[in-house]
Formats: C-alpha cells, sequence, structure tokens
C-alpha cells in the first residue's frame, strides 16, 4: 500500500498547525532489505558471466536469499517487513487511510509519518523522535532530509514560520500540449483517435496535478474528462490552453499554516 493523497495533506497540515519539522527519508535498495524468501529461488548469470571468479563461467547458479525486484512477491516481501518494523517501533496504522500511521498518546497524536514504498515522510513532536529513529536504523537509509525536498512528485518547501508550500513545478512544465494540425479541419469535427490518446495522456497529467495542489485546476480537468472519449478539434485546443494555463503559474500551489 502507498499512502492516499489525503494522507498527505493531513500529514502537511499537521506539521504546519503544529510548528514541527517536516522531514523525508528514502530507503535504499528496500527490495533486499525485505522479509527472507520463503521458496526457493534460483537464477542463471548474464550471457558472459559477472565480474567474479566463481560465477565467470556463466554456467554456476546464484541462490537468492532476499526478494529481488521483478519477481512477485518482491514488494509483498518488503512491505511485511517494513510495517512489522514500523508498528513494532510505536506507530499504529489508521484504519481507514493505509500507508498512514501515527503516535498516539492519552488521544492525543504525537506523530504523523506517511510511506510510499520505499519513501518515507513524517512530523513528530520532540520527545518522541526516537521511534521513527528506530525505522530508520532497522535499514539502510540512503538520505535524510528536511526543509526543502521531493517527495512523490510534489516540492516540499517548509517556511521558517514551520508554513509549507506544495508545488508541483518540475512535473507541470514536463507536460507537453497536443501536437495536431487543424488542416482545414472545422472546429466541431471529430478528433483522430491519436489525438484523443494525446488528450488523455494531457487531461491525465493535468488531474494528477490539480488533485496534488492545484485545485484551481480541477474544473477544467474535470470538464475535458467528460468529452476526451468524443473529442473535436475545439476540445484539443481549449486542453492546450489548460495545459498554457497550468505552466504560466507552475509556481504555484497549496500553503499549509
Amino acid at each position: 500500500p502507498t499512502a492516499e493523497i489525503e494522507s498527505h495533506h493531513l500529514l502537511f497540515s499537521f506539521a504546519a498547525s503544529s510548528k514541527l519539522r517536516i522531514k523525508t527519508a528514502d530507503i535504499s535498495n528496500a527490495y533486499f532489505q525485505g522479509e527472507q524468501l520463503d521458496r526457493l529461488l534460483l537464477m542463471r548469470p548474464p550471457k558472459g558471466g559477472i565480474p567474479d571468479p566463481v560465477y565467470e563461467d556463466g554456467e554456476t547458479m546464484i541462490l537468492a536469499r532476499v526478494p529481488i525486484y521483478g519477481t512477485q512477491d518482491a514488494g509483498r516481501k518488503f512491505w511485511k517487513k517494513f510495517s512489522f518494523v514500523i508498528k513494532d517501533s510505536g506507530f499504529r496504522e489508521n484504519k481507514i487511510a493505509k500507508a498512514m500511521y501515527v503516535i498516539e498518546v492519552d488521544g492525543k497524536v504525537m506523530g504523523i509519518m506517511v510511506t510510499h514504498v520505499d519513501d518515507l515522510c513524517w512530523a513528530i513532536f520532540p520527545g518522541y523522535e526516537d521511534r521513527i529513529q528506530r525505522v530508520l536504523d532497522s535499514f539502510s537509509v540512503r538520505k535524510i532530509e528536511e526543509g526543502e525536498f521531493r517527495f512523490c512528485g510534489k516540492e516540499i518547501k517548509q517556511l521558517p514560520d514551520f508554513s509549507i508550500v506544495v508545488t508541483c513545478k518540475d512535473t507541470t512544465e514536463t507536460i507537453n500540449p497536443l501536437c495536431y494540425s487543424v488542416d482545414g479541419r472545422r472546429q466541431d469535427d471529430d478528433a483522430t483517435e491519436a489525438e484523443i490518446g494525446q488528450m488523455r495522456s494531457v487531461v491525465g497529467s493535468l488531474g494528477w496535478i490539480a488533485r496534488q495542489c492545484r485545485p484551481g485546476l480541477s474544473y477544467m480537468v474535470s470538464k475535458l474528462q467528460g468529452v476526451v472519449s468524443k473529442a473535436k478539434i475545439k476540445d484539443l485546443k481549449e486542453a492546450n490552453q489548460a495545459v498554457g494555463m497550468a505552466k504560466e503559474d507552475s509556481h504555484i500551489g497549496i500553503t499549509y499554516k
């Protein structure tokens, strides 16, 4: 499971209103740190072997002890260990919002953490940092960041007054407008299947940004979603206008105080 967007919003709001520093960490080679396999998994080295005398013949098989990326149980094995360590460190998983964990003391929330596969983001009151430290000490962590960082495709910036600004500037600026030619076609003429495919991709990207941090785009996204299956030339034009609007204000996002 991965935390829903609503869980992200709750975390940002909690951190800003409680005047807590928000932090993030990235677990390196996550699948290698999952539970040990309970089945036999043998792998043949690639042609030409690997740079190790033991396997240079290219025929010696390798026995996998931990999950390997690409196998069916890799993600599950990592998640089972990850979830166990988090709960064993004093966090409680939310019953409704999966992959969101809280530290609760006498009915008061003292910390919130959300997870996205191998990425963590949290805010915790002083005196309870040891619980997140237990989680971090259980895995090999690539880096821990605070103040300004990226999380799940969003730019997160916490200001000196603890308010948090969430934007999707980089993602917004990578959206390309639809490429189509009018060539004498009228505005009410049907778009081609290729053009509709482009439009679906663009509307999907705009929809993601609207849900993350640009609610002002929601009306335009909803309107385009309603016509995309039977799009006309005028709808393609409107989709490009929406892209232009999003890019023009790509620096705008949501501020939590």
